[in-house]
């Protein structure tokens, strides 16, 4: 049995009455919440943990431009975190992870959906895709790792961004 968007408890819950074998929460860069404790919940009781969103709707994939404007009926428009000084912060955020992509030879998405690969207690990433393009460059984020010395510029470069306005995306 899996399950989406629960909370530890309601996990606790669910799972003494089912047992849980998988759960899919949001999780990405910029919204972390879930390391603090389901994660942790889920390493503790051997659940797997499928995270959607790690490109947050194509902002970490960093193919969008500083000054970047939404066609009409794209959805993303209504977030704020492609708007306005979030946007702007998102951009500088980007940035580093623009140079970390050329160290490694990467696209930017392929670095963002490996970092998360490897947090601790994620076992897969989910990641939409319009074109078989994208599912093909998805796939080149397996088979290495960052450094740790580009895991901390991440992390420094996360610190330096703040914590985004909205911490959901919903």
């Amino acid at each position: 049995i899996g399950v989406s968007n629960f909370n530890v408890d309601q996990l606790e819950r669910f799972h003494a009455i089912c047992p849980i074998t998988a759960v899919q929460p949001p999780y990405n860069m910029l919204q972390r919440q879930i390391e603090q404790d389901v994660l942790p919940w889920c390493r503790h009781n051997g659940v797997n943990a499928m995270v959607y969103w790690p490109l947050m709707k194509g902002l970490l994939a960093g193919r969008l431009p500083r000054d970047y404007q939404f066609q009409p009926g794209d959805g993303r428009a209504k977030y704020p975190m492609f708007h306005g000084d979030e946007w702007q912060k998102n951009q500088d955020f980007l940035d580093e992870l623009r140079a970390i992509a050329a160290e490694c030879n990467k696209t930017v998405a392929q670095v963002v959906v490996n970092w998360t690969i490897w947090q601790p207690g994620v076992t897969a990433a989910l990641c939409g895709a319009k074109r078989a393009s994208q599912i093909e460059e998805t796939a080149g984020a397996m088979g290495w790792r960052l450094t740790g010395e580009q895991t901390a510029r991440i992390e420094s470069a996360l610190a330096r961004r703040g914590e985004p306005i909205v911490r959901s995306a919903v």
